[in-house]
């Protein structure tokens, strides 16, 4: 699978935007990432929209998942 650069700059804008505008998610996420990723760790997602409608779901990383999380860290560096 090739990736488009262009499109991976344009992805690197969208994540500092994110981040502005989700501080507090984004604190989250490197709190979780340095202390919680291992394998067996369960993660629950919900969302509720404008209507109050919610969904979710919740799953066990795996070894797999661990290693992807770790690898995406090394983006950042």
């Amino acid at each position: 699978m090739a990736i488009n650069p262009l499109k991976l700059l344009k992805l690197k804008d969208r994540y500092a935007y994110f981040k502005k505008d989700h501080p507090k998610l984004m604190a989250f996420a490197e709190v979780a990432a340095k202390e919680h990723m291992e394998p067996g760790a369960k993660v629950k997602i919900a969302i509720t929209n404008s209507a109050g409608k919610t969904i979710g779901t919740d799953f066990e990383l795996t070894e797999d998942d661990v290693k992807t999380v770790e690898m995406l860290k090394e983006l950042k560096k």
